[in-house]
Formats: structure tokens, C-alpha cells, sequence
């Protein structure tokens, strides 16, 4: 007769419930784990979609697609209550901001606002 057989034979009810109760402790931290691996990778993946456009970017105009992929993913993320994405950029020397921004309540475009 196979020894390791007749060990878990001998084992009584309350060992095999607290060996129970470890294996159900491990499945729950490995299931977070990866519960929270996956959660990351799906960042990742709406980072490197926004990467993409940025890197193909030719001219300053072109950030309102940035905008708008960034709205886009972070609405993907399940932001909630998301109005719009801007991207600002500060000129001193003319004291002006230039935003580009997005929303898809159909406000979307670029200005520049002089602060001086």
C-alpha cells in the first residue's frame, strides 16, 4: 500500500478542513494578484495607445488628437464624470496659454488666452 495515500487517509475532518481553508487563503491572494496584474496591463495598454498618436505627431495641431485619445482611454478606464482633457502649454514670453482641448459634448479646439 502507498504510504503517502495512507497519510491523507489518516488525516482527520478538522486537519483536512484548516488544509481546506489554507488552499481557499492561497487561491484568494493569487486571484487578487492577478486580478491586479491585469488591472495594470490594461493601463498600460491605454498608455501605449496614447503613445502612439503623441510619437506620430508632426505638428503642434496635432495634440488635439492627444486630447482626444486621452479622453477616450481614461473614459475606457471607466473615469467617471469625465467633461473634457486639455493640454495646456505656457508661453512666457508672448504671457500667453495655448490650450487644446476635447470633450464629447462637441466643445473641442484650440485657443490661446493672453494673461497680460
Amino acid at each position: 500500500m502507498n504510504v503517502n495515500k495512507d497519510k491523507a487517509l489518516s488525516k482527520t475532518p478538522g486537519e483536512w478542513k484548516r488544509r481546506n481553508e489554507e488552499l481557499e487563503k492561497i487561491v484568494s491572494e493569487k486571484t487578487a494578484e492577478l486580478s491586479k496584474k491585469n488591472s495594470e496591463l490594461i493601463v498600460e495598454a491605454s498608455l501605449e495607445r496614447v503613445r502612439s498618436i503623441a510619437l506620430r505627431m508632426k505638428k503642434p495641431e496635432e495634440l488635439l488628437a492627444v486630447s482626444k485619445i486621452i479622453f477616450s482611454e481614461l473614459k475606457s478606464l471607466a473615469f467617471k464624470d469625465l467633461r473634457n482633457t486639455e493640454i495646456l502649454i505656457n508661453n512666457d514670453t508672448k504671457e500667453s496659454v495655448l490650450s487644446y482641448y476635447y470633450s464629447d459634448y462637441g466643445v473641442t479646439g484650440i485657443i490661446e488666452v493672453f494673461y497680460n
